[in-house]
């Protein structure tokens, strides 16, 4: 939801007879420069201590976002099933994650809201026609 919000203030809109939000809000208009493709590949750096001299430094993520207050980005690790905040990375924005490749036995893909919907309306109670009364 921020990804989006933070994404729409930085679009132009006609409300705004073709400016952007930040552009009326700051006067200037908003820098775009470090925008990247949402769901794209990623390599981040890891981080952790003692790393042996030939270890694997980089992970295969996802990008999710951008972080708020910062310069960083928001990056989804399937395998290990944990966001990471990082400036550290290198994006392969041709390249796409796939998500059913990437899954699991028991893994299911990210949640839609069709799926959903249809299970709610499986478990609602059918509803009762109220009696007809003739006075």
């Amino acid at each position: 939801m921020h990804t989006a919000v933070f994404l729409l203030n930085r679009a132009p809109t006609a409300a705004l007879d073709g400016k952007t939000p930040y552009q009326a809000w700051y006067g200037k208009k908003p820098p775009v420069h470090f925008l990247k493709v949402f769901g794209c590949v990623v390599y981040i750096k890891q981080v952790r201590p003692h790393l042996a001299k030939l270890d694997d430094r980089g992970i295969k993520v996802v990008f999710i976002g951008y972080q708020d207050r910062t310069k960083a980005y928001r990056f989804f690790d399937h395998e290990a099933a944990r966001v990471y905040v990082s400036r550290d990375a290198v994006f392969d924005e041709d390249a796409r994650w796939n998500w059913e490749e990437n899954l699991g036995a028991d893994d299911r893909l990210p949640f839609s809201i069709e799926e959903d919907h249809e299970v709610q309306m499986r478990h609602a109670p059918e509803p009762t026609p109220a009696p007809v009364t003739r006075s």
